[in-house]
């Protein structure tokens, strides 16, 4: 996963770019960059476009960076999920919690 800052509307933002994997290999990985890019206060824009498998523990943290998101109030939106994401999150149910409608 890379993570960068960027500027958008609202001023800056965090671009996370996910991998072609997700999965509970890379999870304590992508729950530690959770952690620290909400620590920065700073919006989200999430890079789902590499995504060619996303497991259930991957879509739990994706879904946990949501809820926190908004209760912090912090922005998070999605740039170009791919296809492979989206149908894991509609298999499990979470494509309309995770803003993949």
């Amino acid at each position: 996963m890379e993570i960068q800052l960027v500027a958008n509307a609202e001023g800056e933002a965090l671009l996370i770019s996910l991998d072609e994997c997700i999965d509970i290999r890379v999870a304590g990985e992508m729950r530690e960059l959770f952690r620290d890019a909400l620590a920065t206060g700073n919006g989200f824009i999430l890079n789902g476009s590499a995504t060619m498998r996303a497991d259930t523990a991957a879509l739990q943290l994706l879904l946990a960076l949501f809820a926190k998101a908004k209760t912090n109030g912090v922005g998070l939106a999605w740039q170009v999920p791919s296809p492979a994401l989206r149908d894991a999150a509609r298999q499990l149910g979470l494509d309309s919690a995770l803003n993949l409608l």
